[in-house]
């Protein structure tokens, strides 16, 4: 039984071996770490690619072995490797798919680490596994965060090169790789973010008021890049602080959902500041209904998010607000995006990014649109290169 689970989990390998290969932007940053002695961990949300841009890198020279499969919890891992190697023949690389299934897996892979294993674990949990990994392995892990295809990796798929054309057609649809390289339409995002809340919120934490739960999630997925404070969240709600704060972890806990902190130069001010949140992918609020413009800096916060080395954040004071604030020691990068820029809010615009400038920033100001004289950087442009704006 044990070999036969395994088999037909290799048949899945040799299956992503086989077919038309999408090169992520990540698969660099891991290949250069593959033959360290350090556990390497790739995280992300579910159906980001986590499984495949790990096969890809590895090739035919590594194990696989999925724990999100119940069948193989019976066994002790040692079992498990036996078969594993029985069936995989003598590789170089293990890897261990969804690992925080296995009870007591941070004991389990520090074991096997000191066996000499070269390990490579993928993981749907984020919290969880990052604080699992800082307080049982610090200093013996490499992590790498995969996301659903940026814009960049969708001209990858597409065989195409960067244009409003190209762009609307992301901007309107997902990054999940499915919808990406398959098709697959908005009904499959909608059933994909609905699977995750489940599986990984409400079974994962055993949550009563399932309800609620859901209806918090699909608040914030409508008022992507909205800023909102706990205490509004809890009245939308009907339910304690205390009970928001907790789910709202837990949806970032899951890869359902990420957070952006206001700005303020004193770190206990943030704390009581409004956050703003954006789903893993834009086709999530798309599915749920936010506005075009929330869109687009929904898909700028990911790409940022996916190359940005230091702390990200947005400014709002009393009378402007500004969308991203890079922060990476002295070096402050301020980015306000918009939908179309037009008579009406171009001065908005500029006056927020000239107000920021007291932080020292740099500013950038990027739009869909423009039917100004103001120069901006088109979103296309920028998020086919980002590197170039922000290094």
């Amino acid at each position: 039984m044990l070999h036969r689970v395994l088999e037909e989990q290799m048949r899945f390998v040799q299956g992503v071996l086989s077919s038309r290969v999408v090169r992520r932007d990540k698969e660099e940053e891991l290949r250069k770490w593959k033959d360290s002695d350090l556990i390497k961990a790739v995280l992300g949300p579910r159906r980001s690619g986590k499984s495949f841009l790990t096969i890809l890198t590895l090739g035919e020279e590594a194990a696989y072995i999925n724990f999100d499969d119940e069948r193989l919890l019976k066994w002790e891992i040692d079992e498990i490797l036996e078969a594993a190697f029985d069936v995989y023949g003598n590789v170089s690389y293990v890897i261990l798919d969804e690992v925080h299934n296995l009870e007591n897996w941070p004991l389990i892979l520090e074991r096997l680490r000191r066996r000499g294993l070269n390990l490579f674990i993928t993981g749907s949990n984020s919290k969880l596994l990052e604080k699992e990994l800082s307080s049982r392995l610090t200093g013996r892990i490499k992590t790498v965060e995969l996301l659903p295809f940026n814009y960049r990796e969708f001209l990858r798929a597409k065989e195409e090169g960067p244009s409003l054309k190209s762009f609307t057609r992301f901007l309107e649809t997902s990054g999940y790789p499915e919808v990406v390289v398959k098709g697959y339409d908005l009904e499959y995002v909608e059933e994909l973010i609905k699977m995750a809340v489940s599986t990984d919120v409400i079974a994962r934490h055993r949550i009563r008021d399932v309800k609620t739960l859901r209806a918090l999630a699909a608040f914030l997925y409508y008022h992507a890049g909205k800023p909102i404070s706990l205490r509004n969240l809890a009245e939308e709600a009907g339910v304690s602080v205390h009970t928001v704060k907790r789910y709202v972890s837990l949806l970032e806990e899951g890869y359902t959902l990420f957070s952006l902190k206001s700005y303020s130069r004193k770190a206990k001010k943030r704390l009581g500041l409004p956050s703003k949140y954006y789903p893993p992918d834009h086709g999530i609020a798309n599915v749920y209904g936010a506005g075009k413009g929330q869109v687009l800096e929904n898909v700028v916060f990911l790409a940022l998010k996916g190359i940005w080395d230091g702390e990200m954040y947005y400014v709002r004071e009393q009378d402007y607000e500004v969308d991203f604030f890079l922060v990476r020691g002295e070096k402050k990068i301020a980015i306000q995006v918009s939908y179309k820029l037009e008579r009406d809010n171009v001065r908005r615009e500029l006056k927020a990014l000239e107000r920021v400038k007291r932080f020292g920033a740099r500013t950038l100001l990027l739009s869909l649109y423009n039917e100004t004289d103001v120069e901006a950087v088109p979103v296309w442009e920028f998020l086919s290169k980002p590197e170039a704006y922000i290094s």
